[in-house]
């Protein structure tokens, strides 16, 4: 089990536990020395990399306002994927690669503030790193959006009202599409809130947070998002 954080003096650092190790103890990550993007809010997303992987996983941070960088954790190192330029530092990094094929996604928001969702194959070397852009865009988010991806559906935070917004997505390589309509959740929250979502039965809950010091669950059905949506504060 690994935590991938970025400190007070803007290094990007891990920590690591397991069945073998007693507690937590510094990853191999550190000897790096990363230094991330200087920022109140900056871009970081650690996942999986692949629906099947155990050990390997991608990590993307933001290096400085307009620029983030790809590492790959496998064969226990770190390596050196790509630089990705044209994208808000500020905002999050959406990742998937547990849906059906060979696939893994990983989404940007870009200096024009628009949603990008580029796709991998694991069979392939297309593209640079193997990465190629899907058609799917989502434009007007806030240049701060964090984002959730899951099975059927993404969540971002779109600039009018900071008003979250959810998408019914088919996941499928190149041929990825955005199925109907966005949804947006009525209720506005904080500009860059970072944004968790997931299934739970046939609900699904997404929690952001409104004013800083909060934690907001919004919930609908999963199969027919937004009718309606419940709102409730969770107390911390």
């Amino acid at each position: 089990m690994a935590r991938i954080y970025i400190d007070q003096n803007y290094q990007v650092k891990q920590r690591s536990s397991g069945n073998t190790s007693a507690g937590w103890t510094d990853g191999s990550l550190n000897s790096l020395n990363l230094e991330a993007f200087h920022g109140d809010l900056i871009g970081l997303r650690a996942c999986w990399a692949g629906k099947n992987a155990s050990t390997p996983m991608s990590l993307w941070f933001a290096s400085d306002s307009t620029t983030f960088q790809e590492y790959l954790y496998q064969d226990d190192e770190w390596k050196w994927q790509r630089s990705w330029e044209g994208y808000n530092g500020a905002a999050g990094v959406g990742c998937f690669s547990w849906g059906a094929g060979p696939y893994k996604y990983v989404g940007f928001v870009n200096v024009d503030n628009q949603l990008e969702i580029w796709w991998q194959n694991s069979t392939s070397v297309e593209g640079p790193s193997g990465w190629n852009q899907t058609g799917v865009t989502v434009d007007d988010l806030h240049p701060a959006s964090s984002m959730a991806f899951f099975v059927r559906t993404f969540v971002v935070q779109k600039l009018e009202q900071n008003r979250l917004w959810v998408y019914n997505m088919t996941w499928n390589g190149r041929d990825s599409k955005i199925e109907g309509e966005g949804i947006y959740v009525e209720s506005e929250m904080l500009g860059g809130t970072h944004i968790a979502a997931l299934p739970q039965d046939d609900t699904l809950l997404i929690y952001s947070q409104a004013s800083g010091n909060d934690i907001e669950q919004s919930s609908s059905g999963l199969d027919d998002v937004g009718t309606p949506w419940d709102y409730r504060n969770i107390a911390i």
